[in-house]
């Protein structure tokens, strides 16, 4: 599934410009440069609403230089952080935590734009340049089942049932979803510790 299907809830977006080279374009508020750090979409001159695509957390929020309104979001499970500019508005803040389908904002034409879109940058989350958002296929979690918003307590006893799977592919995924894999196996470990002993009580 495409990023900005996933953001706009909806698939008639249609692309302005591509990642990479491009001619400079002139805006209001200057002229663009030669290389496009993103992919803008275009929503039909509508200012569409936007939306977080799953569990996540806002790592920045403002006005850049030129007067885009922007927001940085970031996805562990992903490892990818999201820039959405040239908002007409944002519903976030820094450091708020979000979910698929939380409002981020509103498309818009703020900075050095020509019409209202979204221009969409990509990075992963521990480093590295700018990728091209479009080129990115976005793959739902296998384990639709698991609700990742619960106490270190809950998701133990979630590994103790096997819903995060077992090994390297448990402390992956829990590591992805932004969670101490290593806390919570020393949980699951009291966790099983006292239920042995509870059995032993009982013979």
């Amino acid at each position: 599934m495409k990023l900005a299907t996933k953001i706009f809830k909806r698939d008639d977006w249609y692309v302005t410009s591509s990642f990479g080279n491009r001619k400079p374009i002139k805006t209001k508020k200057g002229t663009t440069g030669v290389f496009h750090f993103g992919c803008d979409y275009g929503t039909n001159c509508e200012k569409w609403p936007q939306y977080a695509i799953e569990n996540g957390i806002i790592i920045s929020s403002g006005i850049a230089n030129d007067g885009a309104k922007y927001i940085w979001v970031g996805y562990p499970r992903i490892n990818k952080k999201l820039l959405h500019s040239h908002l007409d508005s944002i519903c976030v803040k820094k450091g708020q935590k979000v979910e698929e389908g939380t409002l981020l904002g509103y498309t818009g034409a703020t900075g050095m734009a020509t019409g209202i879109h979204l221009h969409l940058g990509m990075k992963n989350i521990n480093g590295g340049g700018y990728q091209d958002p479009h080129q990115y296929e976005y793959q739902i979690e296998k384990f639709t089942n698991i609700n990742t918003n619960k106490s270190v307590d809950e998701l133990a006893i979630e590994v103790i049932r096997g819903d995060w799977g077992n090994g390297k592919e448990r402390i992956n995924r829990l590591t992805k979803a932004g969670y101490n894999a290593k806390e919570i196996q020393n949980k699951v470990n009291i966790m099983l510790n006292d239920n042995h002993k509870i059995s032993e009580k009982n013979i």
